[in-house]
């Protein structure tokens, strides 16, 4: 390695404050919330409240263990092996495929069953093609910004990830891989005009995506006007936004929310932001928005300053992990994935809808049994009271008569002297 490419990825140890406390911060918060969120759908399905907080606690060790580990290798070994990493992309994007290790959920095939976790391969394929990205740029210098074949080649890269992800599919990974890569070619100093040509491209390829794909068109329907689709495709978006609403300004309280008592589908995973908000309040939702907003910015000063130092690889990663998290955090804060696959959630809709039938049905059949059985009971009374009636009038009738019959026969016989 030259010197100057040794230059380029030295960088100091020690985690930064506001970034290391700030990500922190935001998985305890989530570590929380997914167990707030859970608690009855868990004790339903697993048939104990905290199954889906210990299995998240599980995760988020396991987590801090592999960045504990990570942080052991130098920027320098990242550097040396990005085009592994590369490659190590590629071949994950390609497990899913494989049977008997990738898993389907919900139409799409995105993870790989590890028997312990289940994978997202989209996930650590975005991190892979960081870091080969940054690479790239420190190797070919203004080649890679300056030349079309230069700024071309990382795209070609990016082309045949995202073929793989359109194949799970996966259109909003790819987007934000897209993206990423972009942004960081811009920040890396490229040519305006390669810049925004293939901005323009993929623009276009994604209106196609979207254009000739009917579950997608339909959400972009949906995301317009969810109150006309609201009892069946975009009930879960709907059902959000009540959460919102609910949630005020300063929320329910923890623990306290009505929406994941089996309104919202998938509280605890993709609707999880919602169920904070409605718990916490618009205070809390901001008070989240203001640490990521914390995260990226530290990230992208940090990028800065080893810009500064020529340490460009580490430069490179830090603003491609910044762009990876903000534009993750938008996605699953406040875009369409709050709508779910097409499919699924007309099904959920379905089930919702047929289980409400049933309920009225329910109902409708005890209110009409029940109104038959207090009918039956005031005819009864009705006709005794009738019958009593009658009685105490044939009574009193006869009574008259008697009295009558005794005032005829005195005036019979009395004389009268006529």
């Amino acid at each position: 390695m030259s010197r100057v490419a040794r230059q380029a990825v030295n960088l100091p140890q020690m985690p930064d404050p506001m970034l290391f406390w700030g990500c922190v911060a935001l998985s305890l918060l989530g570590l929380v919330m997914v167990g707030s969120a859970s608690i009855e759908y868990a004790e339903v399905k697993q048939g104990s409240p905290w199954h889906y907080q210990i299995r998240h606690g599980v995760y988020w060790f396991m987590a801090a263990g592999a960045g504990v580990f990570a942080a052991l290798f130098p920027p320098s070994w990242f550097f040396k092996h990005s085009q592994k990493f590369l490659v190590l992309g590629v071949l994950l994007l390609l497990a899913v495929f494989v049977p008997g290790l990738g898993k389907t959920v919900n139409g799409s095939t995105r993870w790989i069953n590890l028997v312990v976790i289940q994978l997202q391969a989209s996930e650590v394929a975005k991190m892979c093609l960081a870091f080969y990205l940054a690479g790239f740029l420190v190797r070919f210098g203004s080649e890679a910004t300056q030349t079309f074949w230069g700024f071309f080649r990382p795209l070609i890269v990016t082309g045949l990830y995202g073929g793989l992800l359109l194949l799970e599919p996966d259109l909003g990974a790819f987007v934000i891989m897209f993206g990423m890569v972009l942004c960081v070619l811009f920040l890396a100093g490229s040519r305006a005009l390669y810049w925004f040509a293939f901005l323009l491209l993929g623009a276009v390829l994604v209106y196609l995506a979207i254009e000739f794909a009917e579950y997608r068109t339909k959400r972009v329907m949906v995301l317009l006007d969810p109150w006309k689709y609201r009892y069946s495709e975009a009930y879960q978006l709907t059902q959000a936004l009540l959460a919102f609403g609910q949630g005020g300004w300063f929320g329910v309280g923890l623990g306290n929310s009505v929406q994941k008592q089996f309104y919202l589908p998938e509280a605890h995973t993709d609707f999880l932001f919602a169920i904070l908000a409605e718990e916490l309040g618009m205070v809390g939702a901001l008070t989240v928005l203001a640490i990521f907003g914390v995260v990226v910015w530290r990230a992208f000063q940090i990028g800065r300053m080893a810009e500064e130092k020529k340490q460009f690889f580490n430069a490179y990663v830090a603003y491609a992990f910044a762009l990876l998290f903000a534009a993750q955090a938008a996605v699953n804060m406040g875009s369409p994935h709050q709508l779910g696959r097409y499919e699924v959630q007309t099904a959920m809709a379905d089930e919702y809808a047929v289980s409400a039938v049933r309920e009225a049905d329910a109902v409708g059949a005890t209110l009409q049994s029940e109104v038959s059985r207090i009918a039956s009971t005031r005819l009864v009374e009705w006709s005794a009271s009738i019958k009593v009636l009658a009685s105490s009038m044939k009574e009193a009738c006869a009574e008259r008569a008697s009295i009558w019959e005794g005032v005829k026969e005195q005036f019979e016989s009395t004389d009268l002297g006529i």
